[in-house]
């Protein structure tokens, strides 16, 4: 019983031995090979011909005995034909009948067949067998009169066609669920109830179909074990009244009445197909949506699918969502067979940008997908309608080889809308390109491109991911074009530079290489301004840049440029950047901003110093800067400096700016030290005025204090008395007096002796004594003091002590407890 074939099982009253118990009786008269005790079993309790006990009494003739078709299902598909005979085989009684069963553990040799249809089958046999030993019948049988086109037919033939039909697939389609109910024809033509029943099955799947049970004729319903039962009016009883409760689904062939029947979804979907459209396809779509269900029952989504392959249907933006969303949690369908035509249907039907997401990637699981690359096409031009239209963001198809002519009309059919785009949908518009793969010819969207490029300009706050773009190279070199040529106008330049300086540099840096062009070197400045540390390493790039093109001025106001239009340097920045272009002249634009440094520097005295060396070293073409301040800086710096390098006379030191004092004070004391001539340098000293003489001493203690050579120690000392009696601070003068008597104090008497020398010439008149007398006054400081050696204390008491916080205990006192 597990090929393709039906076992065959013959049972009738039986002569002693012809069956298989050897004996008379009822029994197996013959079966096939193979068949075993259990299958027998199963057949003799569900299947045999019931002949109604009424009429026996009545003795009707043989031939008003209708014949009997059941089926049944308990791990063995049986079918069973039945038809009475009369009187038994051994004797006079009515009651004898032959039924030949057909058995088999697989729904295979049923093929398509429902075993409804398989009644009034001429291969049927109402007679026994020659010997207990009977051939098998062959899988896939031909069935009886009730054809496929024939059920249909008839079933329009019948009133209310539709209704009747609807109501039986949906009881039948619910017998196997909670809410499940028998089904119950009543009627004289078991041909009719049969019909009937063939057809409720054909919108079953056969998986489901054949495991509907039916007996016609049931004379004992109560008592049956299958669910659909035919039941003849003579012996129906109460139950033919769909009216009265019965638990059951009742349909009255003979009052035309019928139970009422909450339809399923199955039936809705299939009933008026297969009443309206070709029934073999209709069939094929039920076991397709079988096939592709998840647990057993097929959903709307199913139907919906299997019905649009299999019938062709069109669908609209709803059904193609939900085709979509099907295809994508069923990756394993048969893609030529039904993803692709359902692909197909959706690409036919108005579907949304989001349906063909779906369907798009549905369709990562199918690689040899026929449809791919036109949906593909389809999806790039509703995504592409959607980022002219929308701000969201655009979702990355999976990267995918494109067949030719596809990629042919999907790059065509960009060009064609990037032309026309609106500058703020651009940026999506070349993601979604690159995303699909496309490689757009940019002369082929000149226009859009351009109204882009000026949009960008005008936008810089704007953030683009050129490397997402298939035409990036080309859209920055574009952008390098228009930012250079509205610089090149004076009504547009300023915004130009402000534009590159707040966000363009980032882009533009990489693709910069010339500081000394209009754009690059507004890209470098920005650059200089926004990362500080970055500005030694340009000043080396943009002065060599500037000396290999242009001569002095022209290249140090082309390397200013580059480096300091949106920040000045700093003064050390400034010393290193002027040193660069030795030997020559600068322009007004490099004048202007040292001018600018320094200005900027004239409240800082610790930068002054540089200040005023880069004063010194700048050549100005002879001109003097415009800041009155700056320029009598730069003029009493240019004297003394000429004093201090010996090729000037001593400067009137009244007269000099304080600032310049305390910025060459180091010079100063150098000068003075060394000049051989201490009572002149005493003289300058003693002229200081503060905050020059605080400056001085500082840098004299350093050189009084030192230990290296050549520092002219003892003329220090003797200078730095002279300027404590200036204009110095009183907190000043008294730490560098203390300073002096540690000095001389750790100097030999040889020593000390030698600055007393050095300070008796250097001063005259009321100062000598005056600046004696201080020397003096510091030397005595510097004396040892003769100290006595202090009376010894009292010891004090132990309350003393204890008073005191010391212990109650003495020198040899006993401790307490």
């Amino acid at each position: 019983m597990n090929g393709n074939e039906f076992a065959s099982l013959y049972y009738t009253d039986c002569t002693p031995g012809q069956g298989l118990r050897g004996g008379a009786g009822f029994q197996f008269q013959s079966v096939s090979e193979g068949v075993t005790h259990e299958t027998m079993n199963l057949v003799q309790r569900t299947s045999l011909y019931e002949a109604p006990v009424p009429w026996m009494r009545e003795r009707r003739p043989v031939n008003q005995y209708p014949p009997s078709l059941t089926h049944h299902y308990d791990g063995v598909y049986v079918t069973a034909r039945g038809i009475y005979l009369g009187a038994e085989a051994n004797g006079s009684r009515e009651g004898n009948q032959f039924t030949h069963a057909l058995a088999t553990t697989s729904a295979e040799p049923y093929g398509l067949t429902r075993p409804a249809q398989l009644w009034a089958a001429d291969w049927w046999s109402e007679r026994p067998a020659a010997t207990t030993r009977c051939d098998p019948v062959e899988g896939e049988p031909e069935p009886g009169p009730l054809g496929v086109d024939v059920l249909r037919e008839w079933v329009l033939g019948r009133p209310d066609p539709e209704g009747w039909l609807l109501a039986l697939v949906s009881a039948l389609d619910r017998l196997d669920g909670p809410d499940r109910r028998r089904v119950v024809f009543v009627g004289e033509e078991p041909a009719d109830i049969l019909s009937w029943i063939a057809a409720g099955t054909l919108l079953l799947p056969q998986e489901r179909a054949l495991r509907v049970g039916f007996r016609v004729y049931a004379t004992n319903p109560q008592y049956t074990a299958q669910d659909v039962l035919g039941v003849h009016p003579d012996w129906a009883g109460p139950i033919a009244s769909p009216s009265r409760d019965s638990g059951a689904v009742v349909f009255n062939l003979r009052t035309g009445e019928r139970s009422e029947v909450e339809p399923s979804d199955a039936a809705m979907w299939w009933v008026p197909r297969f009443l309206r459209d070709d029934p073999y396809d209709v069939m094929d779509a039920v076991e397709l949506a079988h096939q592709v269900a998840r647990g057993g029952r097929a959903e709307a989504a199913d139907l919906l699918a299997a019905g649009a392959v299999l019938l062709d249907e069109s669908v609209d933006a709803t059904a193609a969502a939900t085709l979509a969303r099907w295809l994508g949690d069923r990756p394993q369908l048969s893609t030529e067979d039904t993803v692709d035509p359902l692909v197909r249907l959706v690409l036919r039907a108005p579907a949304d940008v989001t349906t063909l997401r779906a369907c798009d990637e549905a369709l990562i699981e199918h690689p040899t997908s026929a449809v791919h690359d036109d949906l593909r096409v389809v999806l790039m031009r509703s995504e592409m309608d959607t980022a002219l239209s929308s701000a969201g963001a655009l979702p990355k198809p999976p990267p995918r080889p494109w067949a030719p002519p596809q990629e042919r009309t999907a790059t065509e059919a960009f060009e064609e809308v990037a032309d026309r785009a609106r500058p703020e949908s651009f940026d999506k518009l070349l993601r979604l390109a690159s995303a699909y793969g496309l490689r757009p010819r940019a002369d082929r969207f000149r226009a859009g491109m351009h109204r882009f490029i000026q949009w960008w300009a005008d936008h810089p706050g704007q953030s683009f991911d050129l490397d997402a773009w298939p035409c990036g190279p080309l859209a920055l070199d574009l952008l390098r074009d228009e930012l250079t040529r509205r610089m090149q106008s004076d009504e547009t330049r300023e915004n130009a530079e402000k534009a590159i300086q707040n966000r363009f540099w980032r882009l533009l840096r990489a693709s910069s290489t010339d500081p000394t062009s209009p754009l690059d070197s507004v890209v470098t400045a920005a650059i200089v301004a926004a990362e500080p540390r970055s500005r030694r390493e340009l000043t080396t790039s943009a002065v060599r840049a500037a000396k290999e093109r242009f001569s002095q001025p022209q290249s140090s106001e082309m390397a200013w440029r580059a480096l300091n239009l949106f920040t000045l340097p700093a003064l050390e920045e400034l010393h290193d950047f002027l040193r660069r272009f030795t030997g020559g002249t600068h322009g007004p634009l490099v004048r202007e901003g040292v001018y600018r440094v320094c200005e900027r520097a004239l409240g800082r005295s610790d930068d002054l110093l540089d200040v005023l060396n880069l004063l010194a070293e700048f050549g100005d073409g002879g001109e003097r800067p415009a800041q009155p301040r700056l320029a009598t800086l730069h003029a009493h710096d240019m004297s003394l400096r000429a004093w201090l390098s010996d090729t000037g006379r001593l400067p009137d030191l009244d007269g000099l700016d304080t600032a310049v004092l305390v910025a060459r004070v180091e010079g100063v004391v150098q000068k003075l030290l060394t000049g051989g001539n201490l009572r002149q340098a005493a003289a300058v000293v003693s002229s200081l005025y503060a905050p020059v003489p605080a400056r001085m001493l500082d840098v004299l203690r350093r050189r009084w204090s030192s230990t290296a050579p050549g520092q002219h120690r003892e003329e220090a000392v003797a200078l730095s008395v002279i300027a404590m009696l200036s204009d110095c601070p009183d907190k000043i003068t008294d730490q560098i007096s203390q300073e002096l008597v540690a000095w001389v104090r750790a100097r030999s008497q040889s020593t000390v002796d030698e600055v007393t020398r050095l300070l008796s010439p250097a001063a005259d008149g009321e100062d000598k004594a005056t600046v004696m007398a201080a020397w003096g006054r510091i030397r005595e400081a510097a004396k040892p003091k003769n100290r006595t050696k202090p009376a010894k204390k009292d010891k004090p008491e132990p309350q003393q002590r204890r008073r005191f916080g010391l212990p109650s205990w003495g020198r040899g006192e006993p401790k307490g407890d």
